[in-house]
């Protein structure tokens, strides 16, 4: 597969591997790890995907935060599981998007050959958008089922996407994005413990995350 960050004129989709993050993001890396030790010694702490969950918003926030620019600055977590490792790139409008996946997490058993668009460009439900392919890299028409339906709604913090038509009425929206019922369930839930023990895990990479203001979960309460 091309190297990850290389546009236009490939033949395959774009793929990163553990070494291809910038520094700032290595130091993030570290959680993909399925138990870590704590850095308090008080044993091993298990990240838990909810864990994951947490780390993944707060290094969202983070990267919004400081300006980035999407083009060359793909995100180097898995958008689905948000797990790191080797992921591949959307190819969306010329690599207008920034999201990065396991090809095992969007039902793929390989990198696809090819353009690959990701979930974010079509609703989920009905499929309008403006994405040329499906999940697993076969050529489709982008289609709108009526006017309304073609600005789509994706999810903040997971894959769902949706069409003006059939979004529902529950989600949470936060600015051109929403958040969708199933990633409010988490927000709802009490995630002192999973910030606690990511705290305590790395206090240089989390610490400032679950102090800054500007970095909070969307939805969730102070």
């Amino acid at each position: 597969a091309a190297a990850a960050g290389s546009r236009g004129g490939s033949s395959t989709s774009r793929v990163r591997g553990r070494g291809d993050a910038s520094s700032a993001d290595e130091a993030a890396d570290g959680y993909e790890r399925a138990a870590a030790p704590s850095a308090g010694g008080g044993g091993r702490i298990r990240l838990t995907p909810q864990h994951l969950y947490v780390a993944y918003i707060w290094y969202l926030n983070r990267r919004e935060h400081d300006g980035f620019a999407a083009v060359g600055e793909e995100e180097h977590f898995c958008f689905k599981c948000k797990d790191g490792g080797d992921v591949m790139l959307c190819d969306f409008n010329d690599g207008e998007c920034y999201k990065s996946y396991h090809a095992r997490c969007v039902g793929c058993k390989a990198v696809p050959e090819g353009l690959w668009e990701c979930p974010r460009h079509r609703c989920i439900r009905c499929g309008a958008g403006q994405s040329k392919t499906d999940a697993q890299g076969r050529p489709r028409r982008p289609r709108a089922s009526a006017e309304e339906a073609t600005r789509l709604w994706p999810c903040r913090t997971c894959p769902e996407t949706y069409c003006g038509k059939c979004l529902p009425e529950a989600v949470l929206h936060v600015g051109s994005e929403v958040v969708c019922t199933s990633c409010q369930q988490l927000l709802n839930s009490d995630l002192s413990t999973l910030q606690r023990d990511l705290i305590n895990w790395d206090p240089d990479q989390f610490a400032a995350a679950a102090g800054h203001p500007d970095w909070k979960l969307p939805g969730a309460a102070a």
